[in-house]
């Protein structure tokens, strides 16, 4: 099974125990706004996609990375980050996204994550460059990237039909030779 640590966090292949995270998501509106893949609307959708999430993470060679993110301490999962091949590789190798049970955010976990990710995708994945999007209201993911060191480097305008709603996107990019000057110097990103 496939797993990075942080200090605080363990991000780890997805298990079937891990059902009631993906319905916790799926309920929180704050997340489904902006998470449109977890629309999933009932317990058997839920199950469908975790099976699913996990057929992939078993493929070799393996083509993405999606991940349970679990706290140490109480070690239940709080939270999915998944990467993997660019869904736009004009815009990079590699690309990423994440959410997060709205009880936990504002603890610096999301940033932790992400950093973590980054470093196996630029060191271990040798990857040149990673990009992720999100939406210009959704200011905490927008914070998330620039704190873990991403750039915005694209605005455009997106409409969500199913919720009626259009809005600026952001576009943040890092490449590797940004990751390396950002952790020369440190044990750790």
């Amino acid at each position: 099974m496939f797993q990075l640590e942080t200090p605080r966090l363990i991000l780890r292949d997805w298990i079937e125990s891990d059902l009631p995270l993906i319905e916790a998501l799926a309920r929180e509106s704050d997340v489904t706004r902006y998470q449109t893949w977890l629309r999933l609307g009932d317990e058997s959708a839920c199950r469908h996609w975790l099976a699913s999430a996990i057929f992939h993470n078993q493929q070799d060679p393996r083509f993405a990375y999606s991940t349970a993110v679990v706290s140490k301490q109480t070690k239940r999962p709080i939270g999915w980050l998944g990467w993997g091949d660019a869904e736009d590789p004009e815009h990079g190798d590699a690309s990423f996204g994440y959410a997060l049970l709205p009880t936990e955010w504002g603890r610096g976990y999301m940033t932790e994550a992400v950093l973590a990710m980054l470093q196996f995708v630029f060191e271990t994945l040798g990857r040149n460059s990673i990009y992720a999007t999100c939406a210009v209201s959704n200011r905490r993911s927008a914070r998330v990237l620039e704190k873990a060191g991403l750039t915005l480097v694209h605005r455009w305008m997106r409409r969500d039909e199913e919720m009626n709603v259009e809005e600026e996107h952001l576009r943040y990019r890092m490449e590797r030779t940004d990751w390396t000057a950002r952790t020369i110097g440190t044990d750790t990103p």
